[in-house]
């Protein structure tokens, strides 16, 4: 969508990332009430892993293109963190955070900016 409206483009991946919320959710209901077919509860399990899995992709991706969209935004750069994290991608987080080209105009500093990303996403 090159060229197109931004508040209709995260519209567009807003929408992809509640419907995987919702398929989340539909699958969690269902593996918590439904606990007689163990066959059955592997199957949601793997396909709730796979949602989740997929959720944590397109929350990462749209935040990577808001960042090489606006390369000195520290709220896009913050959020990528943040996503990453939440996906486990500790390293990568904060070597966003450390790369940053505007992190002179950052509130924290060196590790106490680490330390602000990971109290944010409950880590410490």
């Amino acid at each position: 969508m090159h060229g197109s409206d931004p508040g209709l483009v995260r519209k567009i991946s807003d929408l992809g990332v509640k419907q995987t919320e919702r398929e989340i959710a539909a699958l969690e209901e269902f593996v918590a009430n439904n606990a007689g077919d163990p066959v059955l509860l592997v199957q949601k399990n793997a396909a709730l892993a796979a949602a989740r899995k997929r959720r944590a992709e397109m929350l990462i991706e749209e935040a990577r293109k808001r960042v090489e969209r606006n390369p000195t935004d520290l709220q896009f750069r913050f959020e990528l963190g943040e996503h990453l994290m939440n996906a486990g991608h500790f390293r990568e987080a904060l070597a966003g955070v450390a790369a940053c080209p505007a992190k002179s105009e950052c509130a924290f500093e060196g590790d106490e900016c680490a330390r602000a990303m990971l109290s944010r996403v409950g880590n410490v």
